[in-house]
């Protein structure tokens, strides 16, 4: 029964020792690992910064599709989307009962593919997908 004591309490110890950080490696990996992360976020950061600037130079570009009286908004970089985007207002004419109405037309369009990722009357609707196509 003795020898099993000691053989536990040595197999315990040998087992427990295999845990510790004698040497605080676990500090250094640690630390290792989040001074990489603040370098991809920083990375990342500068990454959008540069898309962000490049889709301003777009904005002669967006304005050879608009119409005289259409009212651009914002030319913007779209993380959701990846690609730059810009949202207008534009007017369409309705006949109702012999009169013409001009009715707002709130659109987004994409610059390089000239997709329209929205185009509703709906003012408030759009103020929100301009908010989550820029994810702000």
């Amino acid at each position: 029964m003795r020898k099993i004591i000691v053989l536990l309490i040595m197999l315990t110890f040998v087992l427990s020792s295999c845990s510790i950080d004698w040497n605080d490696e676990k500090d250094k990996k640690i630390t290792e690992l989040e001074n990489k992360v603040e370098e991809i976020i920083k990375e990342k950061e500068s990454d959008l910064f540069n898309k962000k600037q490049e889709c301003k130079k777009y904005q002669d570009t967006a304005f050879l599709f608009l119409k005289e009286w259409d009212e651009i908004d914002s030319i913007f970089y779209s993380k959701k989307l990846n690609s730059c985007l810009f949202s207008f207002i534009t007017y369409e004419t309705v006949s109702l009962e012999g009169f013409d109405r001009d009715y707002p037309i709130h659109v987004i369009r994409d610059i390089f593919t000239l997709e329209y990722i929205f185009r509703e009357t709906d003012y408030p609707l759009w103020q929100e997908k301009i908010k989550e196509f820029k994810w702000e």
